[in-house]
């Protein structure tokens, strides 16, 4: 008996999470749909994401609150040059540049003090990347994230459900075991000679039973018995004239074949023995050509496997991990637009800051000293028994802060200082420090 020539149809549906997310992906959902790792564990997934967070989310909020520190200090320390700055923000700057108690000296600077428009701005960039840097990891595990897997169930017209996967030969021949295994045709026969046998439905082709009734014990002659579905619920018991092929140097042995041309032009081979009820006649699919179990007055369920509405996606135990498509364009478009400003003023800040290019990044200590100085220039030196809020109250009372130079000091050295601007002074906000590469300054 010749082989079942099957016909495949691989793309009727499927239930993989990358495939159904690829046709969503641009549909504004903001589901994770950019698949990366699919049919992976729980447990393989969990890591992943961590990963993710504390590679990526973690990595990149490091990276930019150190930028943003040297942005922050540059522009207080260019400020502090071309203006007056209070010293509450200069502090809170100078010792708190990218926590989220720096915000408030920063938003008071910017409502109250008058500033250049640049400065201003620059101001406002700090407030908005100190929110920028509080929400930078979530904004990372918003990009990515993990699904639950789906499995593919085919829905039988009996209600029936079975799991099959993606649309392969592996899944077709497991439909057709199925449907195979769902009855047992009948175990005592009678012959059109009245003769009653028990037939030994061990064969089988193309999830058909079949059954072979040597004429002798030594013959190469007999009958096979198969079954074909006469209509949707009624099977068919056929009987047809078979011989036995030695099939020499065959791994396999011998097998049975019917006699002459068996295949649907030559169906009047094919006799009827008897019929009875059977439900799998309702889900018996023809996956291949018309063959000898397909008989003209009756074809089994050609479209019922090709009708994607029979199929359905259930929770599988594995899962994907993977991007939000729309969350990821968003978000990434967030980030270059933050990168591109704070590079940009950056450079700025670190072309036109005179400290910057002559005294280096300010630093802790730096802050320390040069507060100190115009601290004490207020308070004087006897500070001790100021509680906090003494010294709360008093510091806000100092004008605000600036750096001046000293050119022309006795010792030929000059001296840099941060103090107040003194009171009445118009002309300071529009004046512009400049340091002497000649000069020494102490």
């Amino acid at each position: 008996m010749e082989n079942i020539i099957y016909e495949y149809q691989y793309d009727t549906y499927e239930c993989s999470v990358a495939a159904k997310a690829s046709k969503d992906m641009l549909s504004g959902d903001l589901a994770i749909n950019l698949i990366v790792f699919e049919d992976i564990s729980f447990t393989a997934a969990k890591v992943i994401d961590l990963a993710w967070n504390m590679l990526v989310g973690r990595g990149y909020q490091a990276i930019a609150a150190y930028a943003c520190y040297r942005l922050f200090t540059g522009i207080l320390y260019l400020t502090a040059e071309q203006q007056s700055i209070s010293a509450r923000t200069y502090s809170a700057v100078a010792f708190y540049a990218t926590s989220l108690w720096s915000s408030e000296s920063i938003f008071r600077t910017i409502r109250l003090e008058k500033l250049r428009l640049f400065n201003k701005l620059a101001f406002v960039w700090m407030l908005i990347s100190v929110m920028y840097l509080l929400f930078v990891v979530t904004m990372a595990d918003l990009m990515t994230g993990y699904v639950a897997g789906q499995a593919m169930w085919l829905k039988y017209p009996n209600g029936t459900m079975m799991e099959t996967g993606p649309i392969n030969e592996t899944a077709l021949f497991n439909i057709v075991l199925d449907v195979q295994n769902a009855h047992l045709p009948p175990q005592n026969i009678t012959m059109p000679d009245k003769m009653a046998i028990e037939p030994n439905w061990t064969l089988s082709a193309g999830g058909i039973h079949m059954a072979v009734i040597p004429s002798s014990p030594e013959s190469k002659n007999g009958t096979m018995i198969f079954e074909s579905c006469l209509n949707v619920n009624e099977m068919g018991l056929y009987y047809v004239d078979a011989y036995l092929d030695p099939r020499p140097g065959n791994p396999y042995g011998p097998y049975w074949y019917s006699s002459g041309d068996y295949r649907y032009n030559d169906p009047p081979r094919q006799k009827l023995l008897t019929s009875y009820s059977a439900e799998s006649c309702l889900n018996l699919f023809n996956f291949g050509t018309t063959d000898l179990f397909q008989l003209p007055n009756y074809s089994p369920n050609m479209t019922w496997w090709r009708d994607e509405k029979n199929f359905r996606c259930l929770p599988s135990e594995t899962y994907s991990w993977g991007f939000s498509y729309q969350c990821t364009i968003l978000l990434t478009s967030i980030n270059s637009i933050w990168l591109l400003v704070t590079v940009s003023l950056w450079l700025h800040v670190e072309l036109k800051s005179q400290f910057l290019q002559k005294r280096g990044p300010l630093g802790t200590w730096r802050a320390v000293i040069d507060l100190a100085n115009a601290v004490q220039e207020r308070l004087g030196r006897d500070t001790g028994a100021y509680t906090e809020a003494q010294l709360e109250k008093e510091i806000g009372k100092i004008q605000p802060l600036t750096y001046s130079i000293e050119q022309d000091a006795p010792d030929g050295l000059g001296r840099i200082r941060l103090g107040t601007s003194g009171e009445g002074d118009e002309e300071w906000p529009r004046r512009d420090l400049k340091l002497d590469w000649k000069v020494k300054y102490c």
